[in-house]
């Protein structure tokens, strides 16, 4: 141990997430040639070549890509072991990247964007698209938080730590000219969909993609997007209908022509879960912020009006 240098597991940290010399020195704030150099001993060290050429990327090694999990679990607590316990959200800096869908952005965004305005102003919150992508970027590091339906899409919960934040019921949107005697649930279920799509072209990459198919709804999607806040403007004045969180539903409706019509056997309630890199659980910081997230949650759920 006394001639292993520390100071390279950072290095070597960053290279495994980054798999590019000149951003992980970006991330470090050192010099390319500094981490070049730092490369180099670490090769030497681990007896092994970390990152190979493929085309014009770099990609690890069989050996980096099993070490990538177990040096991220072994730096944070080495950094929790020796980093000051004191912690204050005021001289958070940087971004806290998360991956999710606008409706989730949309229910607990506005109460979350006055807490960090209040505790941390110097944080930036920055909201991207979750894809089929976003799994490997929060094992590398590239985004801080997934917020997802549970049971939806190929994140691996016995890959991350996790932690239920809300609930929500589902409601069909239609037309609000839309005949009586066309609201039946056969008759729904066998319309035109206006659909939220994750993944281009995926029925399934949607709770409420997976829960029509349960349904088995002779399903065609005339129009998919990927946000759900636009599915109003595509069901008025259309035959489409929508499947929808009755909470979003309910704020939307005002905003066009349609009306809400509830299931007449109960549906699978969507469940909000919050996935994070199991390296982050203890960083002080991280941890203040999944609490902020699980208390804007928690007074969402609890300001709602009953069903």
């Amino acid at each position: 141990m006394r001639s292993i240098n520390l100071n390279l597991l950072p290095v070597l940290r960053e290279l495994l997430r980054k798999r590019n010399v000149t951003r992980a020195a970006e991330a470090l704030n050192m010099r390319q040639s500094t981490v070049s150099e730092a490369l180099g001993r670490i090769r030497e060290l681990l007896h092994d070549e970390i990152l190979v050429p493929q085309g014009r990327r770099l990609e690890l090694t069989a050996y980096a890509a099993r070490l990538e999990a177990s040096l991220e679990e072994s730096l944070a607590g080495l950094e929790a072991l020796f980093l000051t316990p004191t912690f204050d959200p005021a001289e958070l800096r940087g971004n806290m990247v998360v991956a999710t869908a606008d409706y989730v952005v949309l229910t607990i965004g506005p109460e979350l964007a006055r807490r960090l305005a209040k505790h941390a102003p110097g944080l930036t919150l920055q909201f991207v698209d979750i894809s089929a992508a976003s799994p490997k970027m929060l094992r590398l590091g590239e985004i801080d938080a997934i917020i997802a339906p549970l049971g939806v899409g190929s994140i691996r919960t016995e890959e991350f730590d996790d932690a239920f934040l809300f609930d929500d019921e589902l409601v069909f949107m239609v037309d609000a000219d839309r005949p009586e005697s066309d609201l039946s649930e056969k008759g729904l279920l066998s319309s035109r969909f206006a659909a939220f799509c994750a993944e281009r072209g995926d029925q399934a990459s949607s709770f409420e993609g997976v829960v029509l198919n349960q349904l088995g709804a002779r399903r065609f999607d005339a129009i998919q997007v990927m946000n759900f806040v636009l599915l109003p403007f595509l069901v008025e004045g259309t035959p489409n209908v929508a499947l929808i969180q009755r909470s979003l539903a309910v704020r939307l409706a005002g905003s066009a022509s349609v009306r809400l019509v509830s299931p007449t056997r109960p549906l699978p309630q969507v469940r909000i879960h919050l996935y994070w890199n199991k390296a982050r659980t203890r960083d002080p910081g991280h941890r203040w912020f999944r609490e902020q997230l699980a208390e804007t949650a928690e007074a969402f759920m609890a300001g709602r009006s009953p069903s």
